[in-house]
Order: structure tokens, then sequence, then C-alpha cells
């Protein structure tokens, strides 16, 4: 697979076109001979518009078997609506007469495994989610023939695209839909449910603005041992996909991405524009790369400051910046509905001011017209800033009590496949905590130890897992046939890779366990050694340590200049009586290598002699 951090955004564009689409309304669409005529079928006629035609132009042949007028106990009635992999029906239930909606999928029996399974997982997502008043829920999966279909809660609304087509929202009326909505996405990432293509056509609206939504299937499964897709695939829709998504960064995703795109949707709904504009998909992609999104206000300045500086947070390029969990999201628009200051803006005395004088203008202006005197009113102002501080510093304490027990705990399995989802907790517990850097720096350290983990640890051990392969049972003998470049090359990189973790964590044990043995393997047997010092003066005892320490400085010693070895070995003697004196493991091993050196090198005989004197006499004096 190409390696996606060297994909040009052409490139990225150019697979994102090819990918089979549905048709344009200018290009035909050729059906496949039916089922057969053993039961009443619906027509089709259906071209699907939400998918642009092929790069190269060629005419599409979207293979679809006729859908018999009953799947199961469902009576199809009509087509309410089409996508690329599905078409929805209004159908009834033959046996409770409840009507519903049946999505059914397009290719039928020429449906490829991958379809399939996503089309099964789509399903699964939701009913495992079980009622929510804003997630449409699945009753129902069955097969008919080569038809595979769910049956769904059938909803009476539009899609929220249908809505902004008559021009921006009320911001107050943008807010609830989001509000809503984030609150639904919050529930999903509980049941460790990621939707990945959030945007306006996968979000139905009552004319009650009861928002729901839809379409689950790109969403990915955190906790699943099944990889729904791997680094480098790129899914969602491009003007509302997260810089993770864009760069194909799949471990990387995860509430946060949710969260943006909840937020490009949000600023959509504000401003009647897309927060990533662009004529074409590589344009948009280059525009999300690089984090460029107008404020809100430039386009639509009665819109209130509050409610653009949360759109601009979902939208920041760093995940760390954005609210940590939907569920935050959520609790800041509700602020802003109840005319509370929002997190997303600091607390000035200005912003203070404005937002109260906004929920509570009549009770103000009433006291203006008294002459509250302006002391009185600074004092209250502090008391009440003080208070609110001081509730919400202690909020941020406990959590972050919690993320650090959490984190601490986690750490002791950190090369196990669970250890992603314990960090996406323990990030979300730092989030509230974050907001206070001065009275709780913990926070920010924990934050860079989790970024330390994602970003260059756990590539680090799988890379470490590929190159463990091609060892042999001789693995750190230099002439062993893992010194093959490609082997090499992956070690190497866990080597770099750790020592970025310790450039953003010095003193990182898991990065120096991990560097340690990769650096005997590429012959870096030295600092090995050393590496493997560091760890033991925090364990003195821990036995695969100290053999490790010993398996280094003997292999060094065989490759370097005898003379100069002998130097080092003797430097490392004196160290290892004065900070370890009951460390015999190694002063025996280094003493068997000068024996054996000493029977097989006359030249160097005396030397070594004179070296394993050396060593019992300082031993002697040790004791």
């Amino acid at each position: 697979m190409t390696d996606p951090t060297k994909l040009s955004y052409a490139q990225i564009a150019r697979e994102l076109l090819e990918e089979p689409a549905a048709p344009d309304p200018a290009t035909p669409t050729v059906v496949s001979p039916g089922l057969g005529a053993s039961q009443p079928s619906l027509p089709i006629q259906v071209t699907d518009t939400a998918s642009p035609p092929t790069a190269r132009g060629e005419t599409r042949v979207l293979w679809r078997p006729e859908v018999p007028r009953k799947l199961g106990p469902y009576e199809l009635l009509d087509e309410i609506g089409h996508g690329g992999m599905g078409i929805v029906y209004r159908a009834r239930h033959e046996g409770l007469g409840t009507i519903c909606a049946v999505k059914v999928m397009i290719a039928g029996e020429h449906a490829s495994p991958e379809s399939l399974g996503r089309f099964h997982r789509e399903a699964s997502a939701v009913s495992r989610m079980g009622k929510h008043p804003n997630i449409v829920t699945v009753y129902d999966l069955g097969r008919e023939g080569s038809i595979t279909y769910y049956a769904m809660e059938l909803v009476d609304g539009k899609p929220l695209r249908s809505r902004m087509k008559g021009g921006p929202l009320a911001a107050e009326a943008a807010a609830r839909i989001a509000q809503k909505v984030a609150r639904a996405l919050h529930v999903a990432h509980q049941h460790g449910i990621i939707h990945r293509d959030v945007k306006p056509e996968n979000i139905l609206v009552r004319d009650d603005e009861e928002p729901f939504v839809l379409d689950f299937g790109l969403a990915r499964d955190v906790d699943s041992s099944v990889r729904l897709s791997v680094t480098g695939d790129v899914f969602g829709t491009p003007q509302y996909m997260a810089p993770e998504q864009v760069r194909g960064q799949v471990s990387l995703t995860g509430a946060w991405t949710d969260v943006y795109a909840l937020g490009a949707v949000l600023y959509e709904m504000l401003t009647g524009a897309p927060a990533h504009p662009g004529a074409s998909v590589p344009q948009v992609l280059q525009h999300i790369e690089h984090g460029e999104v107008a404020p809100p206000r430039r386009l639509r300045r009665d819109l209130p400051k509050d409610l653009e500086a949360v759109c601009m947070r979902c939208l920041s390029a760093e995940a760390s910046q954005r609210y940590a969990t939907a569920a935050a999201l959520a609790e800041d628009l509700g602020r802003f509905l109840a005319g509370e200051p929002v997190t997303a803006t600091r607390l000035t005395v200005v912003y203070w001011a404005r937002t109260k004088f906004r929920r509570h203008r009549r009770v103000i202006l009433a006291a203006i017209a008294l002459v509250v005197l302006p002391v009185a009113s600074l004092r209250t102002y502090d008391y009440v800033k003080q208070a609110g501080h001081d509730a919400r510093l202690a909020r941020a304490q406990r959590s972050l009590a919690e993320a650090e027990a959490k984190f601490q705990a986690a750490r002791s399995h950190w090369t196990e496949a669970r250890f992603a989802n314990d960090l996406t907790q323990v990030d979300a517990l730092c989030a509230t905590a974050l907001e206070f850097p001065s009275d709780l720096p913990r926070a920010e350290e924990i934050r860079r130890q989790i970024l330390a983990f994602r970003e260059h640890l756990l590539p680090a051990k799988a890379a470490w897992d590929e190159a463990e392969r091609g060892f042999e049972p001789n693995r750190y003998a230099p002439t062993a046939p893992q010194k093959k470049p490609e082997v090499l090359a992956r070690l190497r990189a866990v080597v770099k890779e750790c020592d970025e973790a310790l450039k953003m964590v010095p003193g990182m044990k898991e990065a120096i366990g991990l560097r340690a043995p990769a650096r005997t393997c590429v012959g870096d047997f030295w600092e090995s050694g050393q590496d493997y010092s560091t760890l033991l003066a925090g364990k003195p005892n821990d036995g695969p340590w100290m053999h490790g320490r010993a398996r280094a400085y003997m292999l060094f010693t065989a490759s370097a200049n005898l003379t100069a070895s002998i130097g080092k070995l003797k430097e490392e003697v004196a160290r290892i009586l004065k900070e370890e004196p009951g460390d015999d493991v190694i002063l025996d091993t280094m003493r068997e290598w000068l024996e054996d050196t000493r029977d097989h090198h006359p030249d160097h005989a005396a030397e070594c002699e004179e070296t394993l004197r050396w060593i019992e006499e300082k031993r002697r004096q040790a004791k």
C-alpha cells in the first residue's frame, strides 16, 4: 500500500474519484436482469446524484437486481431515497401493520464481501446503540434471495441539506440542531462507534426541528478486533473531513473527528457556505490540511461571538484543541442557548458582562436606572467569578485524578490492543483540567505523554513487531539473518520513533525499554548498554534488563578495537562497583569474555590477564 504521508493532494483526489460511485444525471445507468417473475417487483428508475461521475468520463454500469414487492415480513410500498450503496423504501410490516423504512443493497448478488460487510456493520452499529431520540433505530436485518436489507424507523423529515437551501439558519435554531446531533454522536462514541461521515445529507430534520442521525456505513468500531479499514484509507465526504482523515490516519480518528465534521456542518448552517471551499477535491483537501477556516462572522456579521467561538473550536486543525468529546460540545452549545458564558471563549470582564447582559437585560437596566454603585457591581462580579472558577477547578481536579489513575493502570499493558481505547478515555478526562494550566500543570504533562504514545511509541511497537518476524533465535548476533535491509530499516524506524518520543517526554521508560533491544539489533551496542543501565537505575534487579546489558556490552567489545574495548570495559566495571556493587552477572560475563579472548588471541593474552587481575582487585576493594 502507498505510504499515506507521501501522497499528494492530487493522488488522494484521484483515488477518491476512481472509487465506484453512482452516476450523475447525464450518465446512462445499465440495470442487470432481475430475480425473475416469481412475485411482483418494484420498478427501478434511480439516478444517484449524490456522487460525481467517473474521473475518466466512462458510462457507469450499476448492477442491481429488481426488488420484489415483499422482503421477509415487509411489503415495500414506494421508494423514498437512495444513495451510492442502497435504496430506501417505505414499507409495511405484514404481521403488525406498522409502517417503517427498509434499506436494500443496490448491488444484490454482485455485492463484494467488503460492501456486504459494511452494510452489515452499519445495521449492527446502529442496533447496538438501542433506542435514542436522535438516532434512526434499526429493527431488523435479513436476506431474501440475493437481496440484503434491514428495516429501520421511518422518520417524517427531510435532509438538513434541504433546510439549508433556503439560506443560513437562525443562530439559535442551528445551535439547537447541532446540540442534539452532538448528544446523539456521544451515545455512539460511548458504544465505541465513530461515525466518520457526519454531513447535512446524513441528518434528517422534522418540521419541529428535531434532528436524526443516520447512515453509519463508514463508521469505525474502536473496540472491534476486526479492522474496518487500514492506515492510508481515505473515508468520508471531503468538505466535512478532519485533517487526520485527509491524511488517512485511521488510528488517530476518534470522537474529535466527528466533532470536527459537526463543526463544519454548524459552520454551513450559520453562513450558508462550506468551511472548506474549493473548485475541486484537491483544493478542498489542501484547504483542510492547512487549517484555513474563515471566521463565520466574516461572512455573517450578525452572528453571536460565542457561537462563532464554539464553531471555530470544533474546526481546530489540532485534535487536542477541539472538544475532547461530543458531550462537551453539546454542553457548550447548551450554555450558549441559555445565555451563559461558553468555555470556547476566554472569560474576560467584557465577555462576562456581555453574556450576562444578554440573559438579564431587564434586571441590569433596572439596576443601572437605580444607579447601583460600581464598587458593589465589581465585588459581585468578583464573587461570582471566583465561585464559578472554584467549582470548575474542583471538577477539573477530580477528572485529573481519575485520568492519572487510569493512565498509570493503562501503561502496564501499553503493548496490548486495548491501550488505544484507554488513551481516548484518559484524553477525555484531561480535557477539563487543560482549562486550568497554571493550577493543574499535570494535565498538560499527561496530554503530552498521550501524544508521545499515539504519534511515536505505538508506531514504533508496530515496526518492532514487523521486524521481529524476521528474527532468528540468535537474533542479536551481528551475522544473524535479520540483518537484511528491510528488517534493519524497520529497526532503525523503531529507534527513530523512540528518540522522538523521548524528545517529547524525557526519561520515558517505555521508549527506552523499546529502544534498547532495537539498538542492539542495529549494532549500536554501547548505546544499547547505556539504555539498559538507565532502566536498571530504577529497577536494579530486573533479570531481562541485566542480561540485555551484559549482551550489549559483550557484543560491543567483540566488534570494536580490542584495546579500546578493554578501556571501555574498565570504565563500566568501575561504575558498576561504585553504583551497583551487587551486580555480579555482568562482571562474570565480562570475565568469561576476557578469558575466551586470552585463550584465542595470544597477542592480547597479557593485556587480558592484566585486566582480569584488575577486575578481581577492584572487586575485593569494593567488598
